[in-house]
């Protein structure tokens, strides 16, 4: 037996994050990762501020989420939804950010993801301009279930893949692209398509 079958084993025994689940299940059982289905704002909150205490241990041998991501996550977390952006749909962007950071943030960050490439955002419509939209815009509460260092793969509410690869920073214009914590209601220009 495999090292990694025998830590998924002591995991499931365990209930962590190797048991089998309703949610997250690969086609033959196994959890690739944990993936919690609802989580208040103060959960969320928790989570992050316990992932920056963390990463920022003596005992940490792994690659640290950088303080920018997790800074920028809590920031996101205390943000009010947008005009005319429904509170549900908002809630969930701020739930898929922090999901992404608990379950791939290390990998990422090893990776050489930029910050862009999972959390940017067309600066004038966010909800609506894909082209400009990182990782994390797109998860729309759908779990990451793979990553390379060039491409990251969504599972579809339908078990369907979706492949996302990262834009060049030279594909937009100067100031075009924001990350979602440095959006601002002034700078927002909503079309009727934000309220799906």
């Amino acid at each position: 037996m495999s090292r990694w079958m025998q830590m998924f084993r002591d995991s499931a025994s365990q209930g962590g994050a190797g048991a089998i689940g309703t949610n997250g299940i690969n086609g033959t059982g196994i959890e690739l990762k944990n993936h919690p289905q609802k989580d208040t704002v103060e959960d969320l909150s928790r989570r992050v501020h316990a992932n920056a205490v963390n990463a920022n241990s003596a005992n940490s041998c792994s690659i640290a989420i950088p303080h920018v991501w997790q800074n920028g996550v809590a920031r996101l977390l205390g943000m009010p939804p947008p005009d005319r952006v429904p509170t549900t749909r908002w809630r969930r962007l701020q739930a898929d950010a922090t999901r992404f950071l608990d379950v791939w943030g290390e990998k990422a960050a090893a990776l050489g993801w930029s910050s862009a490439d999972l959390f940017g955002a067309n600066r004038v419509r966010p909800f609506i301009r894909v082209d400009a939209a990182g990782l994390v815009r797109l998860l729309d509460d759908r779990p990451v279930v793979a990553m390379t260092d060039h491409e990251a793969v969504i599972r579809c509410r339908t078990g369907a893949r979706q492949a996302f690869r990262p834009k060049s920073a030279n594909a937009f214009r100067p100031g075009e692209r924001v990350l979602l914590w440095e959006l601002s209601e002034k700078d927002l220009c909503l079309g009727p398509e934000a309220a799906r």
